[in-house]
């Protein structure tokens, strides 16, 4: 019935037609049945139905329909993200060790294959490192130490003598590896300076090690580490970025609780869309379809929670508000929805907002009707005699806001109308006109 009042407003040549048949539109693309206030938008028809949700049955079972269609649109959202939102499980965390642990034994394999295939003796000479040493002798302040760490290694190994950069010997390939691992080391301690400059020491000792062996044998392991630390890296915002959290460590360093990984790795406020950004491009890495699904399920998760969050129980059945929905989209920020979602995905939580806002009417236009109001309808629904009564409660007219008033001709013909013998509550009624006239 609400919906046939409905139609029969958009037909009527309203100035507001307009965006009436734009709301009912809209509302019904979203696979709602609306009602004429929600295609009205007026204060008074939202009291109306407010009103009629008390009483009638027929009323309430077509609003909690809207919500159930509501609750089905989430759940299709759910699915259409290729994810289980199932909080049981972590699969970004499982993904993200499983990944290391497979990666580092390929590390480890590659390192293990080129000690087997160089040879033992000391043939390496690192004079094309030491070069590069004497390069930049006298820099440390500059670079954070590297020429005096460089020649301690190498001191270490036993290839300097004393405190200048004589070669005093030769090493094996391996020991060669064990000084250029040992110079990796050195790299979170420079200045941005000395880790340009800590390449150009280790480039002089690789061509050490392949003027001495003929080849390079660790080529192999070292590229697998670099990819590996490639994939670990948080890229920059822009150059004066220099945070040093990284989620993806965090998540191999235990730092993050499986059981609440939602909240710590995506809502977290510590968290920007850059670093959820670094995550979704580890676990699409190669196109592994292992790290695609558990990027899906944080997605489905991540929508779940919204669902979760913009449906509160009233009355014992879920309902959405303008306010929960809002809030529980709000929650993740634009930039990170950006990154979770597609457009189709973000068009769809922008349209369930909209519906919230057709839904609920503009604040302060629908107070409902007050408990006097309800009690002089229901006196005037029961009263069968007494005609200045009647006349009375048909003068009695409600305003935008639910309050019951009185039409001002009935104060002066309440001054005229003799009062007939038996009507008590005919006095008070013609008094309280009067006050009301003041």
């Amino acid at each position: 019935d609400l919906n046939q009042d409905a139609q029969r407003l958009i037909t009527s040549g309203d100035p507001e037609v307009a965006a009436a048949q734009a709301r009912k539109v809209f509302l019904e693309e979203q696979g709602l049945v609306p009602t004429r206030a929600q295609v009205t938008g007026t204060g008074e028809d939202f009291i109306r139905q407010q009103e009629l949700a008390k009483s009638s049955e027929k009323v309430r079972r077509a609003l909690g329909g809207q919500e159930q269609a509501l609750v089905n649109r989430f759940e299709n959202a759910i699915t259409s993200t290729g994810g289980s939102a199932n909080p049981s499980n972590a699969p970004v965390i499982d993904f993200i060790a499983d990944n290391a642990i497979n990666e580092d034994a390929a590390i480890s394999a590659a390192y293990k294959a080129a000690r087997d295939a160089v040879p033992d003796a000391k043939i390496v000479s690192p004079d094309g490192m030491i070069e590069e040493i004497r390069s930049i002798a006298g820099s440390d302040n500059v670079t954070g130490g590297l020429a005096s760490a460089a020649r301690d290694i190498l001191r270490n190994k036993g290839l300097l003598e004393g405190k200048g950069l004589k070669p005093t010997g030769r090493v094996s390939p391996q020991v060669a590896e064990d000084i250029r691992i040992e110079l990796n080391g050195l790299h979170d301690s420079l200045t941005p300076l000395g880790k340009r400059k800590l390449a150009d020491v280790k480039g002089g000792l690789d061509s050490d090690v392949e003027n001495s062996v003929g080849e390079d044998f660790f080529a192999e392991a070292r590229a697998a580490k670099r990819k590996f630390e490639k994939d670990l890296s948080r890229a920059k915002v822009n150059k004066f970025d220099n945070r040093k959290f990284n989620l993806v460590r965090d998540v191999l360093e235990n730092k993050i609780n499986p059981d609440r990984f939602l909240d710590e790795a995506v809502l977290s406020k510590r968290v920007r869309s850059t670093d959820l950004e670094q995550l979704k491009r580890y676990l699409q890495l190669d196109d592994n379809p292992d790290g695609i699904d558990a990027w899906n399920s944080l997605r489905a998760e991540s929508m779940q929670r919204i669902r979760n969050d913009a449906f509160n129980v009233v009355g014992g059945e879920p309902a959405m508000t303008r306010a929960s929905i809002n809030k529980a989209v709000d929650k993740f920020g634009r930039d990170k929805l950006r990154v979770l979602f597609s457009p189709q995905e973000r068009k769809f939580l922008n349209d369930m907002k909209k519906v919230s806002e057709i839904r609920e009417p503009k604040r302060g236009t629908q107070q409902g009707l007050g408990p006097s109001a309800q009690a002089v309808i229901r006196a005037a629904n029961s009263t069968k005699s007494g005609s200045f009564i009647r006349e009375i409660f048909g003068e009695i007219q409600l305003n935008r806001a639910g309050r019951a008033t009185l039409n001002p001709q009935i104060i002066e013909r309440a001054k005229l109308k003799p009062v007939a013998a038996g009507t008590v509550a005919a006095l008070p009624l013609a008094a309280a006109a009067q006050q009301e006239n003041k």
